[in-house]
């Protein structure tokens, strides 16, 4: 039995849209980190002290601008923060609501009863857990410490302590800075960088947490591990995708090596040491239901009733003996 259609297209109608609201973050992201270099150009370059030969003085003054570097950073990230708020929540509660479309295409008529309920219940908990609440960021939450990004008003007042010092040229100084903040054309700044790092789980993190609080609430036990295969995808997923597991066979996730995978024919595995945990795997923390293959993967979690599970695993194994 082939895992059914509406099954198929509900799981990729939400995989879909969590690759947009990462493409869409990403597009935002780099709006707000355009609006810190032109803060930064408009209140902090007028007030360098700079020579007759255009090099930054060593001066009291320049050095005080780090001060003043950081007070501009602050209040840019006091009067982004809501929007980015609003931008995260948007996309939580349409992970939520497909999620929601997808239970109650394949859960019992009875369980369907007390859905709606249950669905508030989880979703207030995940929120309240990334740190989100009303449309708006928690102080000292995941999302606000994320938001925050301390690495790079670090990385810039090091650079802008070390070009006062070095007596460096402004113009290289403000290229430095500008390829600092956006990559200038050869890369991602340091803001984009950051959270490209951890947008994409971010999204995928929340949907199998939510899906798994409600999956465990119906006391569902089994699930699809779909997404499909891209040219990078890493041996586990490629050799797990489309397969059902339950709940107990994630156990062995984290014990899992290539040499143990089943792989497509001609497919050559990816790593060395085919006998070794992938470190996608065997990080501090990893938790199976909600990292899935590690960091950036693109699977997420289809729970299953047990007499579907039943059927494709029966006919998963009558197709491998045939």
């Amino acid at each position: 039995m082939k895992t059914p259609k509406r099954i198929i297209d509900l799981l990729t109608e939400r995989s879909n849209y969590l690759t947009l609201a990462e493409n869409n973050l990403d597009k935002a992201l780099f709006k707000y980190q355009e609006k810190l270099l032109n803060d930064y150009f408009k209140i902090i370059i007028p007030m360098l002290e700079v020579d007759a030969s255009g090099n930054l003085v060593d001066s009291l003054k320049n050095s005080r601008l780090l001060q003043t570097t950081e007070k501009l950073y602050q209040g840019f990230l006091k009067d982004n923060k809501y929007k980015f708020g609003e931008d995260i929540s948007g996309v939580f509660d349409k992970t939520a609501s497909l999620n929601d479309k997808y239970f109650l295409s394949t859960i019992s008529q009875t369980s369907q009863t007390f859905f709606g309920p249950l669905a508030a219940i989880t979703k207030a908990k995940i929120n309240a857990r990334m740190g989100l609440s009303g449309g708006s960021i928690v102080g000292g939450s995941f999302l606000d410490r994320l938001f925050a990004n301390d690495d790079l008003i670090m990385s810039l007042k090091k650079f802008m302590a070390s070009a006062v010092t070095g007596r460096m040229k402004q113009k290289d100084f403000l290229s430095g800075v500008n390829k600092l903040i956006t990559g200038a054309g050869e890369g991602e700044g340091a803001y984009q960088r950051q959270f490209k790092r951890y947008a994409h789980d971010l999204f995928m993190q929340y949907d199998s947490a939510y899906n798994s609080s409600i999956a465990t609430a119906l006391k569902m036990k089994y699930f699809i591990y779909q997404g499909g295969l891209i040219v990078d995808s890493r041996d586990f997923c490629v050799s797990n995708n489309g397969k059902v597991f339950s709940k107990e066979d994630t156990a062995e996730w984290f014990n899992w090596t290539p040499a143990q995978g089943e792989y497509p024919e001609g497919y050559k595995i990816k790593q060395k040491d085919i006998n070794a945990v992938p470190s996608y795997l065997s990080f501090a923390g990893y938790t199976p239901l909600i990292d899935r293959g590690g960091y950036n993967c693109r699977h997420i979690l289809g729970w299953i009733s047990d007499e579907l599970a039943q059927k494709l695993t029966k006919q998963t194994q009558k197709t491998e003996s045939s």
